[in-house]
């Protein structure tokens, strides 16, 4: 259950917006090489901004995984997911990954797989002059693979490793300009991503465990009408990242993590600012039955950019923001 109601001064933007949603997931243990995980999601969601009235869709999804342990060293998991969307009709996508560990205690994986994500309803139904919403957008639709591998030292409690990545998406949605500051939405270009994820980490000491790691990645679009490429707006070239979780007995768990993100650009080539986001939650086992849970977000509440553009301005990030939740097991 989610209720939001966003309003971003400066340029006045007011969004609300709802999402209801209910998981059901199964697991089965066929046998001990076969383990199956199914289940259904059904989602309903509302909202609407200061361009356009409230709108409502209902979308939901089939999905099915099957992890086989073809061998004491192999193991393979095949995966498929159908969604069908009152907005953006129905999809079927499917995933492949496996992994060999070798007796040096190297263990090689790769995966294969597609994707697809439906336009929002502002893309849809905005009726601003200066983003004016296309009701027949089509979803973005992506098939994407990887190979890496995962070194195990020692005991097997530490471990590095390197994966390379790549994905390629069709349909790409970008604002198209028509008059002066006027413009709307189209499915016009087509669009890559690549990189390189490494990381070190493992448990230090009892109880502690730490990770460093690093991603590098490359993003372009192209303009298939004038055949133009661009980098894409707001993903990162650089991260640096680092993670730590630490068990304080029985009931207390603590963890916090630093990302360092550089290598940014918004709408027309602008330089966004670099930033640090950090990260800190805790865990407390009340009984066997009742676990409370907290967290928070951008805790050094880093001031950073979202994005800019000549028009509408800088679109600040959120800054400190705190959760709590409660665990029920029965």
């Amino acid at each position: 259950l989610l209720d939001e109601y966003y309003r971003q001064t400066g340029f006045l933007y007011i969004g609300d917006a709802a999402n209801y949603g209910f998981d059901w997931q199964n697991t089965i243990d066929v046998s001990d090489k076969l383990r199956v995980v199914a289940g259904s999601t059904l989602e309903y969601q509302k909202g609407n901004d200061n361009s356009f009235p409230e709108r409502e869709a209902e979308n939901w999804a089939l999905f099915a995984q099957a992890e086989v342990a073809a061998s004491e060293r192999a193991n393979l998991v095949f995966g498929a997911r159908h969604d069908d969307y009152e907005t953006a009709g129905s999809k079927t996508t499917w995933r492949a990954n496996g992994s060999w560990m070798l007796p040096s205690k190297t263990k090689l994986r790769a995966a294969v797989g597609t994707a697809f994500r439906a336009p929002n309803f502002f893309r849809l139904y905005s009726t601003s002059t200066f983003a004016l919403g296309n009701p027949d957008l089509k979803p973005e639709e992506s098939e994407g693979w990887e190979v890496g591998f995962d070194q195990y030292l020692g005991d097997r409690d530490r471990s590095f490793g390197i994966t390379y990545f790549r994905n390629d998406i069709e349909q790409l949605v970008v604002w198209v300009p028509t008059e002066g500051w006027d413009g709307s939405y189209a499915n016009r270009d087509v669009a890559e991503n690549y990189g390189i994820e490494a990381y070190y980490g493992g448990e230090i000491r009892k109880g502690w465990f730490a990770n460093v790691a690093y991603t590098w990645t490359e993003s372009y679009s192209t303009n298939l009408d004038a055949g133009t490429a661009s980098r894409q707006t707001g993903v990162p070239r650089h991260m640096f990242s680092l993670i730590n979780d630490v068990q304080l007995g029985d009931r207390w768990s603590l963890g916090g993590s630093a990302h360092y993100v550089l290598g940014r650009e918004s709408f027309g080539g602008v330089d966004l600012d670099n930033y640090t986001l950090v990260r800190a939650r805790v865990r407390y086992r009340a009984s066997d039955a009742v676990t409370l849970t907290g967290r928070v977000e951008n805790a050094i509440d880093d001031d950073y950019s979202m994005s800019f553009s000549n028009f509408s301005g800088r679109t600040p990030a959120r800054g400190i923001a705190a959760f709590g939740g409660v665990e029920i097991s029965f």
